[in-house]
């Protein structure tokens, strides 16, 4: 997000905030979608952590990265869901982010993507807390490994193992073997 946005959401301006929630809308649905496996529930989580995230927004430094800092607030949000009843299985709905808007697509396409997307959600749903919680923040949230890290308090490199471990469990898991711990 836009430093100037940043400062202008700090002061109150409507236009702004308005700015603000479309940007971050669509990342932190993704991302929460795929740490908690329920639409509604992420659903939930992602009004918490809006009504967190500007709650908090005015005291908010330049200190680390804004995404970094929104991250942190969504994935305490989601662990506060998760607590609450655990993770459900993905059932392979529509996700955000699963399609492109207006796209045609033919009806066998449909069905192939259908069913490669509800075997990924499923590899995905496999994996232990930690790989799927760095892959997400990777792949959704587009943060780097050194705020993955800092994110989640461990080194770097424990991030980087854990994404390299959750990408050859997907491997796996999506070629039909056993998905390991």
């Amino acid at each position: 997000m836009d430093p100037a946005d940043i400062r202008a959401c700090q002061h109150g301006d409507p236009q702004a905030l308005a700015r603000f929630a479309a940007q971050v809308q669509g990342p932190l649905m993704g991302y929460l979608c795929r740490m908690i496996g329920d639409r509604g529930r992420a659903e939930d989580a992602l009004q918490e952590t809006l009504l967190r995230a500007l709650r908090a927004l005015p005291a908010w430094k330049p200190e680390g990265s804004f995404e970094g800092w929104l991250f942190t607030i969504a994935r305490n949000c989601a662990f506060d869901i998760l607590r609450q009843r655990p993770m459900a299985s993905l059932d392979g709905e529509d996700r955000p982010g699963d399609s492109i808007a207006g796209e045609e697509e033919a009806p066998e396409d449909r069905v192939d993507r259908a069913i490669l997307t509800g075997r990924l959600q499923e590899a995905l749903a496999g994996l232990p807390q930690e790989q799927r919680e760095v892959v997400s923040l990777r792949i959704y949230g587009g943060l780097a490994f050194r705020e993955i890290a800092r994110l989640t308090g461990c080194p770097i490199n424990t991030a980087l193992g854990r994404m390299r471990y959750a990408l050859l469990n997907l491997k796996k898991a999506l070629t039909g073997a056993t998905v390991e711990e």
